[in-house]
C-alpha cells in the first residue's frame, strides 16, 4: 500500500513537537510496510509572514504536482482546515482513489463560516475520518449532522512509544513536591493557571519543585509572570524533543494538565501516564475520558485554580502505597493506547480503502 501524505503539521529541529503526532503515524504504519515516502509536508511553525507565505506556496505546488502525477493508493489528510480549501479546488479534477481526512481538534473546534463551508465539502467527499477520541467523534457526529457513526473511526493520534515513554523504576525522587507544565505557551492552555496554583502552594507553606516545558507566543508573558509573582524553584526549559521528556515525567510526582480548551485526545497527558506519573487535569473533552479521579489522577473544574489546589492537596493525603497504586493505575491506563496496538487497528481499517 502506498500513501499520499497531506499535512501542513510535521515537525522540525525547530520545532520538534510541531505535529510529531504526524510523524510518529508514518513510523507507525512504515514499520508495518506502508509506503509513505510520497508526501506534501510543512516542516515547523513560523511566525515571520513571509517565510509563512513562502512555505505554503512550495506546500501547494507540491501538492499539485503529487495529486495530479504521484502513484498512490490512497490519500491521508492529516489536518482539515486549510487543506480543505486545496482540496475543493483539487477535486474539480475527479479523482478515484480513496480520500481519509485525520481531524486533530483546533481544525474543526474554531472554525468559522469561512472554513465551514470547505470542511463540510471535504468531510461529504471523503470516503473515511479518522477522530482521535470517542469525545470528538461524538462532537464531530453532533457539528454536522450529515456525517453517520460508522463514517468516523476512533485511533488517537498514533499512541504513545513504550520505547520512548516508560516509566524508570528504582527512580529516587527529591523530597519536595515536583510538579510539571507540559504544553504550548499560548492562550487556553493554562499556563498561567499553573502559575497560580504555585503561587498558593507557596502561600500554603509547602515547598514546591516545578518544571515546564513548551513555547508559544505567550513565552515573554510567562517569563514576565513567573517575575511579577515571585516564583522560586522553577525551572523552564523551553521546547525540547519528545524522546527527552521521559527524564522530565519520570523527575515529576504530578503533571498539571490545566487546558480550558477543549482538546481532541490530549496525549501529553497519557505520555506522562506511560512514565507512571498522575495526572489532575481540566475536567474537559479528550483529557476528562481518561483521567480518572483517585485511581491514575484527578479531574478538576476548568480554569478553577481553588479546585485545582484541593485536588493537589487530595494527592498529598494520600499513603506512600495509595500513590504508589495510583502510579501503577496511571501506566496501565496507557497500555491501551500503546503505539503498536494503535498503529496495527488503524492500518487494518484504511486497508479497506486501498483501490
Amino acid at each position: 500500500m502506498k500513501i499520499f501524505l497531506v499535512s501542513n503539521m510535521y515537525p522540525s529541529k525547530q520545532d520538534p513537537l510541531f505535529g510529531v503526532f504526524v510523524k510518529n503515524f508514518c513510523k507507525g504504519l512504515e514499520s508495518l510496510g506502508v509506503d509513505i515516502s510520497l508526501k506534501s509536508i510543512i516542516k515547523g511553525k513560523s511566525k515571520n509572514i513571509l517565510k509563512k507565505t513562502t512555505k505554503y506556496l512550495i506546500y501547494v505546488k507540491s501538492l499539485v504536482a503529487n495529486y495530479y502525477l504521484g502513484k498512490y493508493d490512497l490519500i491521508y489528510i492529516h489536518y482539515l482546515s486549510i487543506n480543505s480549501i486545496f482540496f475543493r479546488l483539487l477535486l474539480f479534477h475527479k479523482n478515484s482513489k480513496s480520500i481519509i481526512v485525520n481531524v486533530h481538534g483546533s481544525d474543526v473546534v474554531q472554525e468559522g463560516f469561512f472554513m465551514s463551508y470547505f470542511n463540510k465539502y471535504l468531510l461529504k467527499r471523503c470516503h473515511l475520518i479518522i477522530a482521535p477520541s470517542e469525545y470528538f467523534k461524538k462532537k464531530m457526529l453532533n457539528k454536522y449532522s450529515f456525517l453517520i457513526s460508522h463514517k468516523i473511526f476512533v485511533s488517537p493520534s498514533a499512541g504513545i512509544d513504550p520505547k520512548v515513554f516508560y516509566n524508570y523504576e528504582n527512580f529516587v525522587k527529591k523530597e519536595n513536591l515536583t510538579l510539571g507544565y507540559v504544553s504550548r505557551i499560548d492562550k487556553g492552555k493554562g499556563w498561567d493557571i499553573f502559575l497560580d496554583l504555585l503561587v498558593k502552594l507557596d502561600e500554603q507553606g509547602l515547598l514546591v519543585n516545578s518544571i515546564v516545558i513548551g513555547d508559544g507566543l505567550l513565552r515573554k508573558d510567562f517569563l514576565n509572570r513567573v517575575k511579577h509573582l515571585n516564583i522560586k524553584n522553577i525551572k523552564y526549559l523551553g521546547m525540547i524533543s519528545q524522546d527527552k521528556l521521559i527524564d522530565w515525567f519520570n523527575y515529576m510526582d504530578l503533571f498539571i494538565f490545566p487546558t480550558t480548551l477543549p482538546e481532541s485526545l490530549g496525549l501529553v497527558g497519557l505520555e506522562s501516564m506511560a512514565c507512571g506519573t498522575p495526572v489532575i487535569g481540566s475536567n474537559i473533552a479528550g483529557p476528562a475520558e481518561y483521567i480518572k479521579d483517585g485511581f491514575n489522577g484527578f479531574k478538576f473544574r476548568v480554569g478553577d485554580v481553588k479546585d485545582l489546589l484541593m485536588k493537589v492537596n487530595d494527592y498529598l493525603l494520600l499513603t506512600k502505597i495509595e500513590k504508589k497504586k495510583m502510579k501503577n493505575n496511571a501506566f496501565k491506563t496507557s497500555l491501551k493506547y500503546q503505539n503498536e496496538n494503535v498503529i496495527l487497528k488503524l492500518k487494518k481499517k484504511i486497508d479497506n480503502y486501498v483501490t
